[in-house]
C-alpha cells in the first residue's frame, strides 16, 4: 500500500484532528498503524508523517477513557523535525 491510500484510509475530524490510542507504555495505535517505542507517541507522529499524513493535523491521544493528551501541528524535538 503506498503512503497516499493509507492516508486516506486515517479517518480524521473535519477539523483536522487523527485520533490514536496509547495501550500500555511502549504501544500506541491508530487505524492499523502501530508503534512500539519508549516514547511511542513521538513514534506515532513520525510514523504517521512517513505514510503521508499531513504534518500540520494535530494528534489526539487517548488511554482508555481518560481525557485525550492533544500534539499540536509541527510539533518538533529539538534536533528533530516530525
Amino acid at each position: 500500500m503506498d503512503a497516499q491510500s493509507f492516508y486516506s484510509g486515517i479517518p480524521h475530524h473535519s477539523n483536522g484532528v487523527i485520533r490514536a490510542e496509547l495501550i500500555g507504555s511502549y504501544w500506541c495505535w491508530c487505524h492499523g498503524l502501530k508503534t512500539q517505542s519508549p516514547s511511542p507517541v513521538l513514534a506515532m507522529a513520525r510514523a504517521l508523517v512517513a505514510a503521508g499524513c499531513d504534518p500540520r493535523l494535530r494528534l489526539e491521544v487517548y488511554r482508555g477513557h481518560s481525557p485525550p493528551c492533544k500534539f499540536a501541528p509541527g510539533l518538533s524535538v529539538p534536533g528533530e523535525h516530525l
